[in-house]
């Protein structure tokens, strides 16, 4: 079976335009591209059996005097048939829009990584080589050794599912059923990845996932865990700031990372009071002299609430460039999913596979600090 890496230039752009002009029915294309395939896409008006029926003749098959369900079927199953082509680029087009319609949290808080493969990937750290040494006049620079350091471990899996397109989807014109489900798996997908992220935050009791060390990412000897526990507050805040500061480079006690605060992230019923917090131009403690300016005012870039969390516990995370607590890894760098058409032997007609390749773990424990709340 074809794909679209197989036709020549001329035939992608028709299929591209092809795409465009169904798109455009299905109401899936922005306002501005829609307002442009309006005036000029051949394609806009044409129904699915329309376009199989073209196809069909394309690939040499004369369709005259057949029946709709046999035309679909030469379009469908014609080697030479770039019908398929066509289905398969509306349902990646259609899929990307809803992977795209929310914008998730994991990506406040999460680094990004290319994978090769799904092996496990390593990623080490290498301790602090501390600062420069002075070098005298007309004396040597000094040799400086790369200290031990740690490692984490990232392997990626695969996720999908399938859907199925019947010769009576093509010749009823069901569009709108087939944009609509590429666009809710697309949304699935997005999905996926948030709950994974959030599943490896909920192991061990809101601790996190067993990293590199042998430890939960929140532990103790990590130094991640505020105490005492509280909700949002100036205080709860200021020791969150600290905790992130006291961090040290690995293997060292007196090299300071010197991170800071750039994400909250908390429970839905937490995140009213961490704005507050967050946002207020004076202290919000009833125990302060009124007027006092809040110390920890727009501490967080951002503050997230989310469903996916209860409870009291919250978190802090620094900026995942600078260093990232959690990383996400997509194969090939390829971070939205993707659809793969085949005939379908269960049933009289065609079947899409849409997968996504990625995987989640924990990485560096300084990069985010936990308070278990009040």
């Amino acid at each position: 079976m074809k794909s679209i890496s197989d036709l020549t230039p001329y035939a992608r752009a028709v299929i591209e335009e092809k795409t465009k002009g169904l798109l455009y029915r299905a109401g899936v294309l922005d306002a501005v591209t829609a307002k442009i395939e309006a005036r000029q896409n051949v394609f806009r008006h044409a129904s699915l059996l329309d376009l199989a029926k073209e196809s069909a003749k394309a690939a040499g098959v004369n369709v005259s005097g057949m029946s709709p369900p046999e035309v679909v079927a030469a379009a469908f199953f014609q080697s030479s048939s770039d019908f398929p082509v066509l289905l398969e680029n509306v349902l990646h087009k259609s899929m990307q829009v809803g992977y795209a319609k929310r914008a998730f949290s994991w990506r406040s808080f999460c680094r990004v990584v290319d994978l090769a493969d799904f092996r496990d990937h390593r990623t080490v750290r290498i301790g602090s080589i501390g600062n420069l040494d002075k070098k005298n006049e007309l004396g040597e620079f000094k040799y400086k050794s790369l200290p031990d350091g740690e490692s984490d471990t990232l392997r990626a899996g695969t996720k999908g599912n399938i859907i199925r397109i019947s010769r009576e989807t093509i010749v009823n014109d069901s569009l709108l059923a087939l944009t609509a489900a590429a666009e809710q798996l697309g949304e699935a997908a997005a999905r996926t990845i948030e709950a994974d992220v959030f599943a490896l935050l909920a192991m061990n009791g809101g601790n996190g996932p067993i990293i590199d060390d042998g430890l939960p990412l929140f532990h103790a000897n990590h130094k991640n865990i505020v105490s005492p526990a509280a909700a949002p507050s100036v205080p709860s805040f200021r020791a969150a700031r600290s905790a992130f500061k006291a961090q040290t480079e690995p293997g060292t006690t007196d090299s300071w990372i010197d991170l800071e605060p750039a994400s909250w992230l908390g429970p839905v019923l937490l995140e009213g009071e961490a704005r507050i917090v967050n946002d207020s131009e004076f202290d919000t403690e009833p125990s302060n002299v009124i007027g006092r300016l809040n110390e920890v005012r727009n501490m967080f870039r951002q503050v997230i609430g989310t469903p996916r969390l209860y409870g009291t516990r919250w978190y802090a995370f620094a900026d995942p460039a600078i260093c990232a607590a959690l990383q996400v890894g997509f194969i090939g760098g390829n971070e939205s999913p993707s659809v793969l058409m085949q005939e379908s032997f269960d049933c009289d007609g065609m079947q899409a596979r849409v997968i996504l390749d990625f995987g989640v773990a924990g990485a560096d424990p300084r990069g985010a600090i936990t308070n278990p709340g009040a």
